[in-house]
């Protein structure tokens, strides 16, 4: 099982809640900014996994110990995050404090009318541009398996496609890779009131989730929510108990 983390301790906290994995590959970051692939292993191999056949010096080999788990038995990994759901931006879970955006029409059209099924929706300035993005801070870090989208609900107004990027930070941010390490580019809206969802894969983890339109129907206006499942918040993450047992480098 693979995911996108920004921090190293996040493959490992990730490795720890899963009973079935063992060890982990994570990848050596070439920057600050750069995110890390984060590979969930059943088994302790060093540098190999179901993608990875042979040693491959770009990645860290870390495997845990750990009384929780049965390192004997045999299983197969469940999805990660086991049961997403929606991360609070329609049921106001999530305040309109913690929706940002690179710039609004006027303040009747802002961040915080950003939200699926809303009477309103979120348009960007009156010049906009595919450097415009909306902004979702949920305040701890949580695990993103879907970004779900519509168009504002009472004029031919939509996005069409988008990129996502993620932070921990609220500053860093990196833009989600494909498969041959180009920006994902999502299918985004093609009317008004039709929800568009689409799945990450691999999930992100992350306190920061930005949609960044590339393309639209007359204007960037968009209406959005993201299903997950939150992390524990930190106070807890502070007394997991992770031993590392080897690190290889």
């Amino acid at each position: 099982m693979t995911i996108h983390v920004s921090q190293r301790i996040d493959c490992l906290i990730e490795c720890d809640k899963e009973p079935c994995c063992r060890s982990t590959n994570i990848q050596k970051k070439s920057s600050s900014h750069d995110a890390q692939i984060c590979e969930m292993l059943h088994n302790v191999v060093y540098n190999t996994s179901e993608k990875l056949l042979e040693t491959n010096p770009s990645f860290d080999h870390v495997y845990l110990t750990s009384s929780k788990k049965d390192y004997n038995a045999s299983c197969l990994f469940p999805k990660a995050c086991k049961d997403p759901k929606a991360l609070g931006m329609q049921s106001r879970k999530i305040p309109d404090s913690r929706i940002k955006a690179s710039s609004e029409w006027t303040r009747n059209w802002g961040p915080r009318h950003g939200r699926l099924h809303g009477k309103k929706c979120w348009i960007a300035g009156r010049s906009p541009d595919t450097n415009q993005w909306l902004q979702i801070d949920f305040k701890y870090k949580a695990t993103v398996t879907e970004i779900l989208t519509q168009g504002r609900p009472d004029y031919n107004q939509w996005v069409r496609s988008y990129t996502i990027a993620y932070s921990d930070d609220g500053v860093n941010f990196t833009t989600y890779k494909g498969d041959k390490g180009q920006d994902e580019v999502f299918i985004g809206n093609t009317n008004r009131s039709s929800v568009v969802r689409q799945e990450l894969s691999p999930v992100v983890v992350a306190q920061f989730i930005r949609i960044q339109p590339k393309t639209w129907k007359n204007q960037i206006a968009m209406r959005a929510e993201v299903h997950g499942c939150p992390y524990p918040h930190p106070n807890i993450l502070k007394t997991l108990w992770l031993l590392v047992a080897c690190v290889q480098t």
